[in-house]
């Protein structure tokens, strides 16, 4: 018989420490398996992998996919710029091997600088800088190692940064502890390095894809690259880039194609091809900018050319010119909808970008679009495949050409931006770590959501007062608090208004906040209207904003707050949680909430 026994304090030390012997062999076990697999596949896998010059006096230890970029850096400067600079990359990190480590390195290496994707707060260093520099030490190798930190979620990691990483180990004051690619300028961890450094390959056809949640263009962006890797030599690379939004939120898409391997781990910063899919985008983002000389920039909109060049900002309009940018218009919206597919610009797009991006012969891919409707939607109902199909064949006619009129201007001095402002336009990388003393645990003032405006939808309720019996039921149904009512002074008539039921002697009116409205109807669908007519309409989104921001400021709403809470009443008062982000129509947090 077998006799099970516990393991209490007296014995659970030494069970721990007997596991060291386990733990002293997986590095061979690993190397052992990692040549095999290397007899089978011709690669070169070993727990740490050196790559750059053997003579380097400087090295960059790290792991993860930064490594490619890394390798990307060594190998521009040890061919263009002669300098003795290599990587050792981290295959197996635990159990560290030290007899692996001092394998690959170079003899001839003075200094490196060991990059941690983490911050461990408090500690004397990253983890993996510690085991770097307990293992020079007992080596007694006269190397100077320092550590630093990049990337934390995932922020961008370009060659700029690695090369100021390199020259960093060069400089007199160059310390453990270090950050690359922020502005910290209350501890002055951050190191300097130059953005403008580049070693893109030329070679290459880059896109940006700016599209919204929901709108398919991430699937889109992926079926250009399926389609051009699989009937091409040519390689494809990724990556795509969200805000921290759902349904309506910022999408980047990433895209690369190329002859030869691409290891550029990190974002386009100039592309051949930009295309944004948000006209709304043009006054928030900066995307001209990003775009190479010569290169195309495709916006979707239901603005005319004029139209389009009139929401553009002075900068961008020199920038069109001085790049010599080729501009197009297309209402995809308007396609999408004549089919039957409201909202669903995917295909349309993708037709147009193969079309102008000469990636593969349009024909062919169009053709290959085709094809993979039917493994997309072949077994959902409604026509589907048959609505792409048409939306597909309308694109192209649907193409137009904006002519870029020259005109001699000053660039616009731009507005500083405040904290808000910045992270909505996604340029929360140029915020410095002083304008987070207020927030040093990463926390944030309460409805921030209202300085946000997606201005996601294309249609929005449009309100018809004469069919109005002042239910409030649109609003009560309403998920984002775009939809409110508001009590106004009897003789204010600069609103449309109506006679208010209950209280009386006042006016009621409704508001709608265009820029927060997805578009879901719905507060149409709900609105019982009079003599069967509805006093709400989805329709065309037609802005009006000034009009919800008169009645935020000149409502009496307050002055008739009733303690009876029906569902008429408490729809006057201020909601609790609004334009929450979440997808068209979801009461993820529910207008219901007032009742607090």
């Amino acid at each position: 018989m077998i006799r099970g026994t516990a393991q209490n304090g007296d014995i659970y030390f030494q069970a721990s420490e007997v596991r060291n012997t386990y733990y002293d062999k997986v590095p061979d076990i690993v190397n052992d398996y990692m040549s095999k697999i290397n007899k089978i596949t011709g690669k070169d896998y070993k727990p740490f992998n050196y790559y750059g010059s053997p003579t380097a006096t400087k090295v960059i230890v790290a792991m993860g996919s930064v490594c490619e970029t890394v390798k990307e850096t060594v190998e521009y400067l040890t061919k263009f710029r002669n300098e003795s600079v290599g990587l050792l990359e981290v295959h197996l990190y635990r159990p560290f091997s030290s007899k692996y480590f001092l394998k690959e390195l170079p003899k001839t290496v003075k200094k490196i600088a060991v990059l941690d994707r983490t911050k461990e707060a408090g500690s004397a260093g990253e983890p993996l800088y510690l085991d770097v520099i307990k293992t020079i030490k007992e080596a007694d190798a006269k190397v100077n190692v320092i550590g630093g930190r990049y990337g934390l979620s995932s922020k961008d990691t370009t060659p700029a940064m690695i090369k100021g990483v390199f020259d960093f180990l060069d400089t007199r004051d160059a310390h453990t502890n270090f950050t690359v690619g922020i502005n910290d300028d209350v501890t002055n961890l951050s190191i300097p390095y130059d953005d403008k450094f580049s070693i893109s390959n030329k070679k290459n056809i880059e896109f940006l894809i700016y599209g919204y949640g929901s709108d398919g263009m991430v699937s889109a962006s992926k079926d250009l690259m399926k389609i051009t890797g699989t009937y091409t030599n040519a390689y494809v690379q990724g990556y795509f880039q969200y805000d921290s939004k759902k349904s309506g939120g910022i999408t980047i898409s990433h895209l690369r194609f190329g002859k030869e391997p691409i290891k550029s781990t990190y974002y386009v910063s100039l592309a051949n091809i930009v295309v944004c899919t948000k006209d709304s985008y043009l006054s928030r983002l900066k995307m001209i900018d990003k775009i190479k000389d010569n290169g195309i920039f495709v916006l979707n909109t239901n603005k005319s050319a004029d139209e389009a060049l009139a929401m553009m900002n002075n900068n961008d309009k020199r920038l069109l010119q001085q790049k010599k940018i080729k501009m197009f218009i297309i209402d995809a919206n308007k396609i999408a909808t004549e089919v039957g597919l409201n909202g669903k610009i995917s295909t349309i797009m993708e037709t147009i970008i193969f079309k102008l991006g000469k990636i593969v012969d349009s024909t062919f891919a169009i053709e290959k679009i085709k094809e993979n409707l039917n493994v997309k939607f072949g077994n959902k109902g409604g026509n589907i495949v048959e609505k792409n199909i048409k939306a597909i064949d309308m694109a192209i006619d649907g193409l137009c050409a904006v002519k870029i009129p020259y005109v001699d201007f000053d660039f616009t001095v731009m507005p500083k931006k405040s904290f808000f402002e910045l992270v909505d336009c996604m340029e929360g990388d140029s915020i410095p770590v002083s304008s987070f003393l207020k927030m040093p645990a990463g926390e944030f003032e309460a409805g921030t959501s209202k300085y946000d405006k997606r201005d996601s939808s294309e249609i929005a309720p449009s309100y018809c007062s004469e069919n109005c019996i002042g239910c409030n039921i649109c609003s009560l149904v309403c998920p984002h608090g775009v939809i409110r009512p508001f009590l106004l002074d009897k003789d204010d008539k600069k609103i449309e208004s109506i006679p208010s039921i209950m209280p009386k002697d006042v006016n009621f009116a409704i508001g709608i906040n265009y820029e927060e409205c997805t578009g879901c109807g719905l507060c149409a669908v709900t609105c019982p209207g009079k003599m069967g007519k509805k006093a709400l309409e989805m329709v065309s989104n037609k802005r009006h904003d000034k009009e919800f921001d008169y009645l935020l400021k000149n409502n009496i709403n307050d002055k008739y707050d009733s303690n009876i809470l029906t569902s008429r009443n408490i729809s006057f008062r201020t909601p609790k949680f609004e334009y929450s982000g979440a997808c068209a129509g979801c009461g993820e947090t529910p207008y219901l909430t007032n009742l607090t």
